[in-house]
């Protein structure tokens, strides 16, 4: 039986208990009130060590802009805000300001936001569409909701807001929401097609999609595909998903391949295969990619080896470029072009052991194939401009006298005779048809001749 000293003291505990919870309701009760104190300068403390850098705002010089980009994304971050003061959704913007060139005053910025009426908010909108930020800026609203304020409904619906006045559609703002969800889930191949948002859009959104080891976009007019530099095993799976993707680059006006590094390892069947390929066979040996009835095709940076097929094949191209990109370990020529192509341009590029090694194939009963590195058929002008050539060459059973003469590094076909200098292409066909072929500088160490 409890004594009356125990009984006191158990009410005693129970009133202290009732007091505490009174307080705790009471102390709720104000913040529901009151607007929860952001203090801007420890945010900006804590954003510094995450900043958001190469963000497209970093490029834009005039103070005016910064301002309206910065004080209605605060205004998003503050839209409907909970109470996690540690994780608050103003540390976004805050993160953004960090990589600034300039330190902007964001305390000045934050008190302007929550003071925002719909005349200031037109001008921010304004100032935003004007120097073409609105993309990024909606990808900036999405991932400040995503990472900090999940599932906010009120932000969302205002995130939708802007969206209307900058006539932004849905389908666009559903593909801006794939490139905010790829950078949260860090994807490391990142493949689309868009069909609402235009590549100069997407370049500015690219710093979200850095994480990712490969990228392969498509636009209305236009593809792209770059790794960062990173190099990227061309796995036959791999392959297939490109394949696939870049079958849509047809009737491009450009396709551009910036900063590529891709390495194929063929299986060992591949290689048994190649072996035992007949002439015929070989020069319709698929490349890995195919391009046709594309205005302008450019591989920038690139480096690409161990190939047993050609990396690409062309035709009805109006201009190619290659500049300062390799080619290492070739066993099937590095492209083929098929029919008409206005003009090819190789300049500040190597190629190094890029073989043919022919000596169990059928060759010496259908001629020597010219054309170690590139069958150009259909080109109409070729110029090679300080590229380097090394220990690229055909190997065969039977190479001697004047077939060893007629190997060489690029040539149309076999009837065709072309001029190592700057020269008209002379054949048997009429001049219309002829190929100007152009060297600038360019070396050939331990290698066929450049030209047939």
């Amino acid at each position: 039986m409890k004594t009356v000293i125990d009984l006191i003291q158990k009410v005693k505990t129970l009133q202290a208990s009732f007091t505490d919870v009174c307080r705790d309701l009471t102390e709720w009760e104000a913040s529901q009130q009151q607007p929860i104190e952001v203090n801007i300068e420890n945010f900006m403390r804590k954003g510094s060590c995450f900043p958001i850098q190469g963000h497209a705002l970093s490029q834009v010089q005039e103070p005016l802009v910064q301002e309206a980009y910065l004080t209605l994304l605060l205004a998003v971050a503050e839209k409907d805000a909970g109470f996690q003061i540690e994780e608050h959704p103003v540390l976004y913007p805050c993160r953004v300001a960090a990589a600034l060139p300039s330190q902007p005053d964001m305390e000045l910025y934050f008190k302007k936001s929550l003071l925002l009426d719909t005349h200031s908010i037109y001008q921010y909108v304004d100032s935003i569409r004007i120097h073409q930020l609105e993309e990024v800026f909606l990808i900036d609203s999405l991932l400040l909701t995503s990472l900090y304020d999940k599932e906010n409904k009120g932000k969302l619906e205002f995130i939708a807001d802007l969206a209307a006045l900058w006539s932004v559609s849905s389908e666009k703002l559903e593909e801006l929401l794939l490139i905010a969800q790829a950078s949260l889930q860090k994807e490391s191949v990142f493949c689309h097609d868009f069909r609402e948002l235009c590549a100069s859009a997407f370049h500015k959104c690219m710093p979200y999609l850095k994480a990712c080891t490969l990228l392969s976009v498509g636009f209305p007019t236009s593809f792209y595909c770059t790794t960062f530099g990173k190099t990227v095993e061309l796995t036959p799976e791999l392959e297939h998903t490109l394949s696939k993707q870049w079958a849509s680059t047809k009737k491009k006006k450009e396709v551009l391949l910036e900063d590529v590094r891709f390495i194929r390892k063929e299986t060992q069947e591949e290689a048994k295969i190649f072996a035992k390929l007949n002439k015929d066979r070989f020069n319709r040996l698929a490349g890995v990619f195919s391009f046709s009835d594309i205005e302008k095709l450019s591989i920038v940076n690139c480096q690409f080896a161990h190939f047993l097929r050609p990396l690409f094949t062309a035709s009805g191209i109006k201009k190619i470029e290659i500049t300062q990109s390799s080619f290492t370990d070739f066993r099937g020529r590095v492209f083929r072009i098929e029919e008409s192509t206005d003009s090819l341009a190789i300049s500040q590029s190597t190629f190094s052991k890029c073989l043919l090694d022919l000596r169990n194939a059928a060759y010496y009963n259908g001629g020597i194939p010219d054309g170690c590195i590139g069958v150009v058929k259909g080109l109409r002008a070729f110029k090679s401009t300080k590229c380097r050539f090394d220990s690229c060459y055909l190997i065969m059973a039977y190479t001697v006298g004047d077939d060893a003469e007629r190997i060489h590094l690029f040539s149309q076909d076999d009837s065709y005779i072309m001029k190592t200098c700057i020269s008209l292409f002379m054949n048997s066909k009429s001049d219309s048809e002829s190929c100007k072929f152009q060297d600038e500088g360019s070396q050939s160490n331990n290698s066929a001749n450049i030209f047939a």
